[in-house]
């Protein structure tokens, strides 16, 4: 007879369960129709289709999202399931932001269209997170699809680096690696794949599934080499501090120590690969000297200088320009247009969330930014922190570590608008509050039965 509190995935059973576990759904995971599960795996499997294609920057991934948004939701309906609202008040501030400096945009059109695309994630991760948070056989299949495609996106970024620059092919009418051999793989940017392979590494090693280390570990190899091949400067930062991260937390917890020191050997191995020069017969201040400059990894430190000191220039440039509309704004997604308007010498976009938060949405939005990665970092550490996540096979500081890699990458990128982002704080705040005041932990399910 089957442990009344098993934790079998719910969703899969059809939808005329018997009266008795009708009676009982308060204490169990919500039924979902099975057809969820497949439209699930799909929208996550084609987050890295993320090209472009109209004006309105749709992607092939919405396809999936869209998809799961409205069979999601209305499953959500149907099931009378309990909604939850995190990120609801920061998200406020960051809409509210935006629509006030919508009227001082010199491209209003442009900035309108930011905002619908805003509306259109903040719904993508509100149905994802609800979703999850009633049934952790969701979470578990998100997060094992996750780590699945990531292994593949990487495999397929390693292989055109390999083959660069001879018979490169092309994926929705972009090629996977530039005239430079950093490689984007099915995205449109290589600093972008790059944050998807760091946060997918850290999902894999937070995951239950798979669980035997040693697999991770054989998994791990082909996405760091991914991350290699991007040769972003922000990924392998990242990758560090993520993992110091980790380990921080995985100590302090002494649960999840195995995971956090893999992951920190992993770090190492990345750093000194890149550091080391070509010949190490030299003398230590010649070496010193050449840190950063090696043949392999002179895309990534031997250009670090130039490329922060590039953004650097373009956020005070902007600064300089705009810094007097900060109160209310110069409109979302405006500033390109806005420093070629008043024929700035750099221009381009500002790559940066917090800066562009407050140049752009003003200050109700700067705050709503820094309020949207405040609130997520925090159910980052209740999941990491929680005895009751870690009692079903999670290993939560590794998503400590892929916050860690999320705050940081908003210095170099603008991530709100990645659908990537959203949906891993859908996962974070799923593991968070999957129903932990109901749901019994496997233990007690196998003596139950």
């Amino acid at each position: 007879m089957k442990a009344s509190g098993s934790l079998a995935p719910v969703w899969d059973r059809p939808a005329d369960v018997d009266a008795l576990t009708k009676a009982d759904m308060p204490a169990r995971e919500i039924t979902f129709p099975r057809v969820l599960k497949p439209i699930l795996v799909l929208a996550v499997a084609a987050l890295p289709l993320e090209v472009p294609r109209m004006s309105s920057q749709a992607t092939p991934a919405d396809a999936g999202m869209i998809l799961f948004i409205l069979i999601g939701g209305a499953s959500l309906w149907r099931t009378r399931a309990r909604l939850r609202l995190p990120l609801a008040g920061s998200y406020t501030l960051l809409l509210l932001g935006g629509l006030v400096a919508l009227s001082q945009s010199l491209v209003p059109g442009h900035s309108a269209a930011a905002l619908v695309i805003d509306f259109y994630l903040f719904i993508w991760f509100f149905v994802a997170m609800n979703v999850f948070s009633n049934s952790e056989g969701a979470l578990r299949t998100a997060a094992f699809t996750w780590s699945l495609t990531a292994v593949a996106e990487a495999l397929y970024m390693g292989a055109a680096h390999l083959r660069f620059p001879k018979h490169v092919p092309y994926f929705f009418g972009n090629a996977p690696t530039s005239d430079f051999n950093r490689t984007n793989g099915t995205f449109f940017d290589p600093n972008l794949a790059g944050f998807y392979l760091v946060v997918s590494l850290f999902i894999l090693w937070a995951a239950p599934k798979p669980a035997s280390r040693k697999v991770k570990v054989l998994l791990t190899i082909p996405l760091v080499y991914g991350v290699y091949a991007t040769q972003s400067i922000t990924a392998l930062a990242t990758i560090v501090a993520g993992t110091l991260v980790a380990l921080t937390i995985a100590f302090i917890s002494r649960r999840e120590l195995a995971t956090a020191i893999v992951l920190g050997l992993i770090a190492a191995l990345l750093v000194t690969v890149s550091v080391l020069p070509d010949t190490f017969g030299q003398k230590p201040a010649e070496i010193l000297n050449s840190l950063g400059r090696t043949r392999s990894f002179s895309g990534t430190l031997g250009r670090s200088e130039n490329s922060f000191g590039g953004r650097a220039q373009r956020w005070l440039e902007a600064i300089h320009f705009f810094g007097g509309n900060m109160l209310i704004g110069i409109g979302p997604a405006a500033t390109d247009d806005s420093l070629a308007f008043y024929r700035a010498p750099i221009g381009g976009e500002l790559h940066n969330d917090y800066i562009a938060g407050f140049l752009e949405r003003g200050v109700v939005g700067g705050v709503g930014v820094l309020a949207i990665f405040g609130v997520a970092t925090a159910w980052a550490i209740r999941a990491a922190t929680s005895r009751r996540v870690r009692a079903r096979g999670w290993r939560a500081p590794a998503l400590l570590g892929a916050m860690a890699a999320a705050l940081l990458t908003a210095m170099t990128l603008e991530t709100l608008h990645f659908r990537l982002l959203w949906l891993f704080f859908a996962l974070v705040v799923g593991i968070a509050s999957v129903r932990a005041d109901t749901l019994p932990d496997r233990s007690s399910a196998r003596v139950a039965g």
